[in-house]
């Protein structure tokens, strides 16, 4: 074989591409998990919360009563205590606000005074009915990471 080095050179030219092409790859993916990683596992928490709301039958209940649109209603309380035990508390705080379809779902005016400095995620879902009643509703939470 007289062509030894000409091969040889092509394969070290090959293992040095594939070399540089992994390190980048490895590098742009760190990266844009990094940047990414808190906003998906928020938003994917926000969303488990908000279907586990609406498929479990006696706090979608809650929701569709009148009595829920009282922030002191007892359905309310169980509802943001239900949050409450879905959230990590001391990296997130939570506003949980309950609305009729045709109005908006705003804070509350001291939280969101409160939370001026912090970036807040926001996911909503709409409970229409259950078997007996068509009330829909709002239900959006409010999600911000604390320190």
């Amino acid at each position: 074989m007289k062509n030894k080095r000409g091969w040889m050179r092509i394969l070290e030219a090959t293992i040095s591409v594939l070399l540089i092409t992994g390190v980048l790859l490895v590098v742009y993916s760190e990266h844009n998990l990094s940047s990414k990683g808190i906003d998906d596992y928020v938003s994917n928490l926000q969303k488990k919360i908000l279907k586990d709301i609406s498929f479990n039958e006696i706090l979608r209940n809650f929701v569709l009563d009148d009595s829920v649109l009282d922030d002191n209603s007892t359905e309310f309380g169980i509802l943001n205590s239900f949050v409450n035990q879905s959230i990590a508390q001391p990296p997130f705080n939570y506003s949980l606000v309950i609305c009729d379809l045709g109005n908006p779902c705003n804070m509350g005016p001291q939280i969101f005074k409160d939370t001026l400095s912090y970036e807040i995620h926001s996911e909503e879902i709409i409970i229409s009915a259950n078997i007996t009643s068509y009330n829909p509703r709002k239900v959006k939470l409010f999600l911000w990471e604390v320190g």
